[in-house]
């Protein structure tokens, strides 16, 4: 395997006709760390990030911050947190906010509980009848 670092020409890579000389350098990406070929600039790479990574996250072109649905905060937290461990009472888990802010994915608001702990700590237990079925909603 070629080593980080390297140099080479377009025309050894097999690349663009039209620049054959222009150079390239074998560099990490400092986001996930994937080696990959980036044209050389001023003795370094021209960027630092992969494609995949240069295109994610705040750095992305659509990329709106906080001024989102809670539907795309519960989308980034479940890229955040891939693997979820179980809960404290031994069954399969669910991500819970604590502050109940889908958009706030710290780790220190990220608790992980089963369904029945999960809709304790969120107070809907109580809303349950005698038959364990959700009472009806009043109209407000």
């Amino acid at each position: 395997m070629t080593a980080l670092g390297t140099i080479r020409t377009a025309r050894e890579l097999g690349r663009t006709p039209s620049t054959p000389t222009k150079k390239h350098i074998l560099s990490a990406c400092q986001a996930c760390g994937a080696p990959r070929w980036v044209v050389l600039v001023g003795g370094g790479p021209r960027k630092a990030l992969c494609l995949s990574c240069g295109h994610t996250g705040p750095l992305g072109s659509n990329w709106r911050g906080d001024a989102v649905g809670e539907d795309a905060g519960r989308s980034r937290a479940i890229k955040l947190y891939p693997v979820w461990p179980l809960c404290h009472c031994g069954k399969f888990s669910e991500r819970h906010h604590k502050d109940g802010n889908p958009l706030n994915n710290h780790p220190s608001n990220i608790a992980f509980l089963c369904r029945r702990h999960h809709m304790i700590a969120d107070g809907r237990m109580g809303r349950r009848g005698a038959g364990g079925r959700f009472k009806a909603r009043r109209a407000k």
